[in-house]
């Protein structure tokens, strides 16, 4: 069925009306909805309505419609197991295996378990999931929010992962309608205040834990420990650090492009680590400048690595381990457990991460005059946004100066 022009939509729609009871009742939305089923049921009947034959033993009605059979009764219930199936099929709960396909291949492991579980927790099986994609508005996604957030309270940032995976599925599906889903904040659990010196090492506890590494690393003559140091000294990744090999080392500077990240199977279930010859993104394939102080790291990690038979040739990685007798990279486990033992020892309360002494140099390095769009690039961040929120408020010790020179 081809509407073409306003004459044959105005005559469709007086039409369409006779078969809708009450339908000076019913909102403009609802009764615009009932007008597009009515249509997409008629434009189905012209495409195949006489391609619809009886079976003479059975007298049942079939056909084969996109590579499917459909048989039933009579020709009504064929034309109604079509429009069914076909949105079912093209719906989000239709949509989701290719698309976690998609993401499995395209995301990392940790990104990809994310999107599964809110997926099948928080999407799954909802109305808006049944809709055909074609057919969602934003008041559909309005109302999957309110539901939602009626039945599972959370705080704005998880809402933002949720929202985050819903709008990956869309996008796949072909439609951005619900990009611009906003939720005013007071609908959500109160934010968690988590105080700036709680997620940056202060200089004193910078000092301590760096301390500790340096003397384990002495005492066990391991280079495993160097690595907490050499995240205060270059801001890089925990998943960076693992994955650098002797070769990334040119001259004074190191080539940060490769990462170790997680490895899941098809169900998304954790099996391991590996390495891959990319970074996060594009903007973390960089070239990072050197200080004395990470050299020296480097120039000690060799040592180590010497002393313990591990290969420092090129194509090796620099920190690596031993595991039933093999020599295999580390990874960022072998890290994170080492700084919360470094932080207890240095009788923090606060045990940080290795991603809060990636913080810490963002912030040092701000306060002391690095220019955004460099730290930016130092960080391989890509956007200014990211680089911003890494940054922490320190105390300022000369406030009183400024608020004098103000007062003048």
């Amino acid at each position: 069925m081809v509407l073409n022009n306003e004459h044959e939509l105005s005559e469709f729609i007086s039409r369409a009306l006779l078969n809708i009871p009450d339908y000076d009742k019913m909102s403009p939305e609802v009764l615009a909805s009932q007008i597009g089923e009515i249509m997409k049921r008629e434009k189905l009947i012209a495409e195949i309505g006489n391609k619809i034959t009886q079976n003479q033993k059975n007298g049942r009605w079939w056909i084969f419609y996109n590579g499917r059979l459909y048989q039933r009764k009579s020709k009504e219930r064929v034309i109604d197991a079509i429009i069914k199936y076909t949105d079912r099929k093209n719906s989000l709960d239709g949509l989701a295996m290719d698309w976690l396909t998609s993401r499995m291949i395209s995301r990392s492991g940790g990104t990809y378990r994310r999107d599964k579980y809110n997926y099948e927790k928080y999407i799954k099986g909802t109305e808006l999931a049944k809709l055909n994609v074609n057919d969602i508005k934003l008041k559909d996604g309005y109302k999957w929010a309110e539901n939602l957030l009626s039945k599972k309270p959370m705080k704005q940032k998880y809402w933002a992962n949720v929202h985050g995976t819903l709008n990956s599925l869309m996008h796949f599906a072909g439609s951005d309608v619900l990009k611009d889903l906003e939720i005013h904040r007071d609908k959500f659990l109160e934010k968690t205040r988590t105080k700036d010196e709680n997620r940056i090492f202060s200089d004193e506890e910078k000092k301590k834990v760096k301390k500790l590494a340096y003397d384990d690393a002495s005492a066990q003559k391991s280079s495993l420990p160097l690595g907490i140091p050499l995240i205060f000294c270059t801001g890089i990744r925990d998943g960076e650090l693992c994955a650098l090999h002797w070769r990334d080392i040119e001259d004074d500077r190191l080539h940060v492009q490769s990462e170790m990240v997680e490895d899941t199977d098809l169900e998304g279930s954790f099996k391991g680590f590996k390495w891959v010859d990319h970074c996060k993104s594009e903007a973390g394939d960089r070239l990072i400048e050197l200080s004395d102080e990470a050299k020296r790291i480097f120039h000690l990690v060799k040592q180590y690595n010497f002393a313990n038979g591990i290969p420092v040739n090129d194509d090796s990685f620099i920190f690596m381990r031993k595991s039933n007798d093999k020599l295999i990279p580390c990874t960022t486990r072998s890290f994170e457990c080492r700084i919360k033992k470094y932080c207890r020892q240095a009788g923090m309360t606060v045990l940080k991460s290795q991603h809060d002494a990636r913080r810490t140099f963002a912030t040092d390095l701000y306060y002391k005059g690095m220019d955004l769009k460099d730290l930016q690039k130092r960080l391989g961040h890509s956007s200014l946004d990211q680089t911003q929120a890494y940054i922490y408020s320190k105390p300022c010790t000369n406030a009183k100066e400024f608020l004098d020179a103000i007062n003048l």
